[in-house]
């Protein structure tokens, strides 16, 4: 999955050509061949300016020049404004004809699960609700409601979930699903059942060779059996590198002194 951000309108739209291209083909671009594109644009952009007559003779002395225009201020973007911000990030997804829309992310950084299928919702109340950019601007979402979702290896059910019709993935907060007081149950070491403090069912599915894998393509542990991994740092490697702190709240009766 390629995701082209940030980047200067005339290479972005460079980078967009020669990616339908490789679409066309149904090939994969390798990293090589990406950065030999990004390469000849640069030579490209280097060899047009050079050939431009000089037009900053002005710049060279020391008096000020009345007629330069002031330089156009960077625009911020979504990540820009996360990091200066500092503040939570609801959504990160753009409406895309070129990444498939029935993408699930996990990790997405979203604050609240956002999906853009009405037919994920179990039940869908139709209102329209402002949520806000970490780039201060909102987009409108037009309903909201309970989804179950079928991955791989598991069974998902989240609550409060938002519906945007026009975001290019769907978006699971990993934050309102571990939360201190939801507790994982297992069944013969191979089943688990993750529940809410109301002993709702959260989610639900199997483990894979000790790993809870959720995606078929690209799997990443999310959470590991205690009986099937004895080595503590194995086990907080599984579980997504979490502090001490959070370690602790996971797995109770797990000796952290090894990962201090």
């Amino acid at each position: 999955m390629w995701v082209i951000i940030n980047l200067p309108e005339r290479l972005k739209t460079t980078m967009e050509v020669w990616l339908g291209k490789c679409e066309v083909e149904k090939k994969t671009p390798s990293i090589d061949e990406t950065w030999e594109v990004i390469r000849k644009f640069l030579q490209q952009q280097e060899g047009n300016r050079n050939e431009k007559p000089n037009q900053a003779v002005g710049a060279s002395r020391n008096e000020p020049n009345k007629n330069q225009q002031s330089p156009r201020r960077k625009k911020t973007t979504i990540l820009d404004a996360h990091l200066n911000r500092n503040k939570p990030i609801k959504s990160l997804a753009v409406s895309s004809t070129r990444i498939p829309s029935n993408q699930i992310i996990l990790d997405s950084g979203a604050t609240t699960s956002m999906f853009n299928n009405p037919a994920l919702f179990i039940n869908l109340t139709k209102k329209h609700q402002n949520v806000e950019l970490t780039d201060g601007s909102t987009i409108l979402a037009t309903g909201f409601g309970n989804v179950q979702v079928e991955l791989p290896h598991c069974y998902l059910q989240l609550k409060k979930c938002l519906l945007f019709k026009s975001l290019a993935h769907n978006l699971v907060s990993l934050g309102s699903i571990m939360k201190p007081k939801n507790k994982i149950t297992t069944l013969n070491n191979n089943y688990f059942n993750l529940i809410d403090n109301n002993d709702e069912l959260i989610l639900s599915g199997a483990y894979q060779a000790g790993n809870f894998e959720v995606i078929h393509n690209n799997p990443r542990a999310l959470a590991s059996s205690g009986e099937l991994i004895n080595n503590e740092l194995i086990l907080h490697q599984a579980s997504s590198h979490p502090s001490t702190e959070t370690m602790t709240k996971m797995y109770p009766k797990l000796n952290t002194t090894n990962l201090q």
